[in-house]
């Protein structure tokens, strides 16, 4: 049993685990569930690098769960202004055996797997992420997921500062989208009590996490006040301008599609969800933010007279 196996056969377990990284992941699962050639292998530790014996490179990194105005003694996870993501070395050794295997994780380019706490003893997977570059003299790496664009693909002579201002936004951007994209889900699920908050749908995998203001803008922000929980068809609709949504949480469909006729789907999915009030998170904070509501609701009502 190789090293390049089990890593292979955990990219593979964590995928199907957390429906490709939407789903959060226990701790218990993790040290508890995953093997690779007849071996059990232990995943997620409190002390970060999990690395089994024998191994070059960790096969997990973890960052641990901060409850709100709780700060801890290492910001990992901490996104920089190059858009990559800061972990710090354990102690202040560089050459200690579990900061080698993070720089030799960086040496070889070796695809790892950060489990980013999210509650105590839950986790979000990001898999598989890189080390991008190397930082001893700060006692830190910096990483990120792999990304399918030109600025994703590292180049070993060039530092996170060789980069251009726009470089660095776009980077920054693609890999908050990335990484955030499953935290945002699972806070805005957890918020509306895993249901659609158009139809009351409760059906997980069919349940999205909708952008008041989409992420590709500047204010499209991966905050709970930011999004609304809905199903995959009225998520779809919100996104159409089929559906739009005011600002004091009433449910509008658009003229055009209530006075089609197109059997049972289109009435009940769509039609029948004209004047509803939106079911709203118990806490106010946790509410789509009226301002934005505002927004979106001015770009819906000039879709409608185009």
């Amino acid at each position: 049993m190789s090293e390049a196996t089990v890593r292979e056969d955990l990219l593979s377990w964590i995928e199907l685990r957390t429906l490709g990284g939407l789903e959060p992941i226990r701790s218990s699962v993790l040290n508890n569930d995953f093997i690779s050639g007849g071996v059990r292998f232990t995943l997620q530790s409190q002390q970060g690098i999990i690395r089994p014996q024998g191994f070059r490179a960790p096969l997990t990194i973890t960052t641990v769960y901060r409850p709100p105005g709780r700060k801890t003694p290492y910001e990992d996870g901490e996104i920089t202004g190059s858009g990559l993501f800061a972990y710090r070395y354990q102690g202040e050794d560089p050459n200690s055996y579990q900061n080698v295997a993070l720089r030799q994780a960086f040496k070889d380019k070796i695809p790892l797997v950060w489990l980013r706490g999210i509650a105590k003893g839950e986790y979000m997977a990001v898999s598989p992420i890189w080390i991008a570059f190397d930082e001893p003299e700060n006692l830190r790496v910096l990483f990120a997921p792999r990304l399918d664009t030109p600025l994703g693909r590292f180049e070993e002579s060039s530092g996170p500062d060789s980069l251009s201002p726009s470089e660095r936004r776009y980077r920054s951007r693609q890999v908050m989208q990335r990484v955030h994209q499953p935290y945002f889900r699972q806070e805005v699920l957890r918020a509306y009590r895993d249901e659609c908050a158009i139809c009351s749908l409760r059906l997980r995998p069919l349940l999205d996490a909708a952008h008041v203001i989409p992420d590709v803008e500047e204010d499209g922000f991966p905050v709970v006040p930011n999004g609304v929980s809905l199903c995959k068809i009225h998520h779809a609709a919100f996104d159409s301008n089929i559906i739009g949504i005011d600002p004091k949480y009433r449910v509008h469909v658009s003229q055009k599609i209530l006075n089609e006729i197109d059997g049972p789907m289109l009435k009940h999915g769509i039609q029948e969800a004209d004047g509803r009030t939106l079911a709203l998170p118990r806490s106010k904070a946790k509410q789509p933010d009226p301002d934005r509501l505002e927004v979106r609701w001015s770009r819906f009502i000039a879709a409608q007279a185009g």
